[in-house]
């Protein structure tokens, strides 16, 4: 515009030649795209020839710097593709993730294997489409605020049967707080450190989960149960091994996960001198050995430490099979020296406690147990904790370094 002023105020003057708006814009258009001209030419006057020159240079800066630098970044996010912000349809019965990290990715993994609906909230618009791309038709992925109303409309929360929310502690109580009253489904909390559980359960969580409390867990289970080999599936029936006859029928067929641990009757016995159908009518149709699955094992396989049997039978012959067989009194003089009393740590410890197992803890700060403070990269205070006869060691330490 100011070169069209420019150009109709003095071309007149300079070529005595009259010109009107839509030419002098048509001139100045010409200029700056560099396509040439027609009916204007030959300049008489040399300024009209530098105002030509000065229009031309400002179209080619405009073309090759202010056009890429300025314009072409705002014209790509303005074309780029944005996430969904609801779903492409009703849905009831489904699962709502709110937020996307390493431990949700999990989560998502397990549940696409099966044909459950899943929805993935994410606040930031970069992940979201991200996640959108990567899963496609598995999950749907919706791209809006995790406090807002309108998002959680549009994730159809109030149909859905779980709602597992994983932020921090203080936006998932937010979060709970704001969505308690229209979900009827089940809202699962994750979250770093359990001793925020029971403000969650204030809130309305109806389970709380922490990754590093159930890190402990399998850490002390997998120390006591099967020290040679992969810690176990969490199937019904690890927990402790326990059947409660007031709760299940002495009839009632009973499928139960039960390891070998040092000190029982069953440890480092055949199958066949077992005779477990012959005298309690249980039969084994896998087991797991050394980490190895093993399907109608052999009568002659012996069962050790590393050892996990499937038992399949009625609930009262599995109860006095493991009372007379697989008792865990043999972890009554098991000792165990645990380095570390974060979060997991201290789920291990009780973990192990709960298992017959005693403990040395040793930790920097003072702790309500038995322990020995100091340092765990240093070899006198490992002694000092009884490292030497204990039969356990498990380092739960916040850096792997």
């Amino acid at each position: 515009a100011l070169y069209t002023y420019i150009f109709h105020t003095v071309y007149p003057v300079l070529e005595n030649k009259p010109i009107n708006w839509a030419q002098s814009l048509m001139f100045v258009v010409e200029s700056m795209t560099t396509v040439g001209y027609g009916w204007l030419l030959p300049f008489s006057n040399d300024l009209t020839v530098y105002l030509a020159i000065q229009i031309m240079i400002s179209g080619v800066i405009m073309i090759f710097v202010v056009i890429p630098l300025l314009l072409a970044p705002y014209l790509t996010t303005l074309l780029a593709p944005a996430p969904p912000r609801k779903t492409p349809h009703v849905l009831s019965g489904h699962t709502v993730v709110m937020g996307y990290d390493e431990l949700t990715r999990s989560v998502v993994e397990s549940l696409t294997i099966s044909e459950h609906d899943i929805v993935i909230i994410e606040q930031d618009r970069t992940i979201a489409l991200e996640i959108a791309l990567h899963y496609r038709k598995r999950a749907y992925v919706i791209w809006g605020d995790y406090t807002d109303p309108s998002t959680w409309a549009a994730a159809h929360i109030d149909k859905a049967q779980y709602i597992v929310i994983c932020k921090d502690e203080r936006q998932t109580a937010s979060i709970v707080l704001g969505i308690r009253e229209s979900v009827k489904g089940k809202i699962i909390s994750i979250v770093d450190k359990l001793s925020f559980e029971r403000y969650l359960r204030y809130a309305g969580a109806d389970y709380v989960l922490s990754p590093k409390h159930a890190t402990g867990r399998i850490l002390a289970r997998h120390a006591v149960l099967n020290p040679s080999g992969d810690a176990e599936p969490d199937i019904p029936g690890l927990d402790r091994i326990n059947i409660n006859l007031n709760h299940a029928a002495e009839q009632e067929l009973r499928l139960i996960n039960i390891p070998v641990v040092f000190g029982c009757q069953a440890a480092f016995k055949s199958l066949f001198e077992l005779r477990l159908f012959e005298r309690f009518g249980i039969i084994v149709p896998f087991l797991w050995k050394a980490g190895k699955f093993i399907p109608e094992p052999r009568a002659d396989i012996v069962v050790d430490n590393t050892t996990s049997l499937f038992l399949f039978g009625r609930a009262e012959s599995i109860v006095t099979a493991i009372r007379e067989e697989f008792n865990t009194n043999g972890c009554a003089d098991a000792f165990a020296v645990v380095a570390g009393f974060g979060d997991v740590g201290a789920s291990a410890y009780q973990e192990l406690l709960s298992s017959g197992v005693s403990c040395m803890v040793v930790d920097s700060k003072v702790q309500a147990v038995e322990q020995v403070v100091g340092n765990a990269e240093n070899e006198e205070v490992l002694k000092n904790a009884l490292i030497e006869e204990a039969r356990f060691c498990i380092v739960a330490l916040n850096d792997d370094d």
